[in-house]
């Protein structure tokens, strides 16, 4: 019913052990966990492009290996669906973030805002409409824009049930 997607890249180990066992935890087993090291650096978006291009179930989550969720996330999800095509719940962070604590926006999303999470759990096949994964940098944003011109509806749940881990330093050092 449901596959967990997760790109990593060398260096990251301690906290891919750390994804990996949040996605072991689910109170609904999820069907298979895909993980794909990106030893040649091609970067996030072509490892989650080469990962969806494998997932055969209905339904998709894009987890960061740095992101954790909590043990009720695909149960939650899953219940709260129904006929929307990508379902996201708020999250926590280390460092206050809360960019994705909102309801969905389609005006939002339009003038490129990123809202929904790239967490956030969708129907496979309307990813693959819109041609997966783009190739560019914002690439989470950009596939949602196109699922959403293409028709596929957005539902979220005004409850925290995953973390976004951020190193504080790069977190500081990144911002304007």
């Amino acid at each position: 019913m449901i596959t967990v997607c997760t790109a990593t890249i060398v260096g990251r180990e301690e906290m891919l052990a750390e994804c990996v066992e949040s996605v072991k935890a689910q109170t609904l087993p999820v069907s298979e966990h895909l993980i794909l090291l990106d030893t040649e650096r091609k970067g996030g978006a072509w490892t989650k492009q080469q990962l969806l291009q494998q997932v055969t179930t209905e339904w998709c989550i894009l987890l960061d290996d740095d992101d954790l969720i909590d043990p009720a996330y695909c149960e939650r999800l899953i219940a709260e669906a129904g006929d929307a095509d990508v379902v996201y719940g708020w999250c926590r962070s280390d460092v206050g973030f809360d960019t994705y604590n909102q309801p969905f926006s389609g005006l939002k999303m339009d003038t490129g805002v990123s809202h929904v999470p790239q967490c956030a759990m969708f129907r496979t096949k309307s990813a693959l409409a819109v041609g997966g994964v783009p190739q560019k940098e914002a690439y989470d944003l950009l596939m949602w824009q196109a699922m959403h011109r293409n028709g596929a509806t957005f539902k979220h749940i005004p409850e925290e049930l995953w973390t976004y881990r951020l190193s504080p330093k790069w977190w500081h050092e990144s911002r304007p």
